[in-house]
């Protein structure tokens, strides 16, 4: 699957769901050169592609394991996608609390089959997609970060169960807070732990958990 490539109408989703993995940040201080870099919040919680082929919605963890039973609040992303191929990379959160994580109650919904009512509102949860690797069946990963990331604006992610992830400006004020700073002209390494990307957390850099971005 060549960067920039056309789908054959007859791929599937499946295809690249089961070979893809997500691109990793690099634990790192603050970068000397900021303006070469976008700001994101660091989200805790399930980091998760969503992959749809333009009839079916299919989510995997960063293991590759299949997740979609957990989550059917997010199938209905095809009707914001417009029968459209698309791959988007991003991270589920629990909405149960204020800073919208909650890693325990996540892992919940994780082991659980098929989750009834009690089990979807006892633990509400928001898709935050900040990548785009493939829009309308065309692979972008070599496209700068900057213009995915503008690319993955324009699909209007705006709901109860899904939204963009939004730009920040670290500075004053966001001394206790973690980020993540991706390097705007950077492509897209699917499985690989890259510089480009960096992990700045407070008090110190720390490794990643299992279930976090």
């Amino acid at each position: 699957m060549p960067a920039g490539s056309a789908i054959p109408a007859q791929v599937k989703a499946s295809e690249g769901f089961a070979r893809l993995r997500p691109m990793l940040a690099s634990p790192s201080a603050m970068p000397s050169q900021m303006r070469q870099f976008g700001f994101e919040p660091r989200w805790s919680g399930v980091r998760t592609l969503v992959f749809y082929d333009g009839e079916m919605v299919r989510l995997a963890d960063g293991t590759g394991r299949d997740i979609s039973a957990a989550f059917p609040e997010l199938i209905d992303l095809r009707r914001v996608l417009r029968r459209k191929p698309a791959i988007l990379d991003g991270i589920i959160t629990s909405q149960s609390i204020a800073t919208g994580s909650d890693e325990d109650s996540l892992q919940r919904r994780l082991r659980v089959r098929r989750p009834n009512l009690a089990v979807l509102e006892e633990t509400p949860i928001v898709f935050t997609a900040f990548d785009l690797l493939l829009v309308g069946g065309r692979w972008i990963m070599h496209w700068p970060f900057q213009e995915r990331h503008a690319r993955l604006q324009r699909l209007g992610l705006s709901g109860i169960f899904w939204r963009t992830s939004r730009r920040i400006r670290p500075g004053p004020g966001r001394d206790g807070e973690a980020f993540i700073a991706k390097r705007l002209d950077s492509v897209y390494q699917p499985g690989r732990q890259s510089a480009d990307w960096l992990e700045i957390k407070p008090g110190g850099v720390k490794e990643n958990s299992a279930i976090d971005a």
